[in-house]
């Protein structure tokens, strides 16, 4: 018996498997202001479709095997959503939609690429967590969380970057070249961990306004 194909539309569609996305129709349209929320535990998010707003509601790690393409809003709010080598940019010109990190979620970035882009608003909880953790990359100039550099190589910092929480370096190169990664207030940690290092490249900017600082046999360049 073979399923007929058809035609599927959605404005809300909640997945808890990532084998339980609707399959086999021949197209399949989510609108532009539809909603696809993944809610399971450990999903791999399908990319053969254009998404209107993802959101990632996870109890556990969420995973990309190929880019996503989002029209509008990419949402973590619970879980950890892992790029893996590739991308979730929003389509299309100009830029618009919010990416979004909520407090106690983890968005995990690898390879060498940055924060997901084209997104014009950008907010991260204070208590959420963005991870870098390539070979080789750019570090968005954001307000992070917190925030953990844990490369195979170099993390460059793009620009400005103030963090709410704590500030990991855990494997690899932090460079910050002539910009600065301080804390918003004072308060939390700034931890080097053993055989990392950070570049300081500018005249005041190793981290700043932080409680507790954990240096262990790392390499402070300046």
């Amino acid at each position: 018996y073979e399923i007929p194909k058809r035609d599927w539309s959605s404005d809300v569609c909640s997945s808890d498997l990532a084998s339980n996305f609707p399959a086999n129709y021949s197209t399949n349209t989510l609108n532009p202001a539809s909603t696809v929320v993944y809610n399971g535990s450990a999903q791999t998010i399908l990319t053969t479709v254009t998404y209107g707003n993802l959101t990632i509601s996870s109890t556990g790690i969420d995973s990309l095997k190929s880019d996503a393409t989002i029209a509008g809003n990419l949402s973590v709010t619970a879980g950890t959503f892992d790029l893996q080598s590739f991308t979730a940019n929003r389509s299309g010109t100009p830029s618009g939609g919010t990416l979004s990190v909520s407090s106690g979620a983890t968005l995990r970035i690898g390879s060498t690429n940055t924060i997901p882009s084209n997104y014009s608003t950008h907010t991260l909880g204070s208590t959420s967590t963005v991870v870098y953790y390539g070979t080789s990359q750019q570090v968005s100039a954001e307000t992070y969380g917190n925030l953990t550099v844990s490369l195979s190589g170099t993390a460059t910092l793009a620009g400005t970057a103030t963090v709410a929480s704590d500030l990991s370096v855990t494997t690899g190169i932090f460079d910050l070249g002539s910009n600065t990664v301080n804390r918003a207030t004072s308060g939390g940690t700034f931890s080097l961990a053993n055989g990392t290092t950070l570049k300081v490249g500018g005249p005041n900017n190793f981290p700043g306004n932080y409680s507790t600082y954990s240096l262990k046999i790392g390499r402070a360049h300046v």
